[in-house]
């Protein structure tokens, strides 16, 4: 089977009373078992800057960061 270059996640979000509870690591690892299963080279993922608690689960998850986009606000 040929390889996939690359899947995107466009959206994660677990309930805000089911958080904390492991949902948003075991939606990774069956993400990241989907892509194993049908070729797929890598996974990616956006993530705000300002959202800590995403950033250190996909950290820990073994994601990279890849480009930072930032903003200054003119008045």
């Amino acid at each position: 089977a040929a390889t996939v270059p690359e899947t995107f996640i466009y959206d994660i979000e677990i309930v805000e009373g089911r958080r904390g509870e492991g949902l948003g690591r075991a939606l990774l690892e069956a993400a990241e078992g989907w892509c194993a299963d049908h070729s797929v080279g890598s996974l990616r993922l956006h993530v705000f800057g300002h959202n800590e608690t995403a950033i250190s689960l996909y950290e820990s998850s073994g994601f990279a960061t890849t480009n930072i986009t930032m903003v200054k606000q003119i008045r």
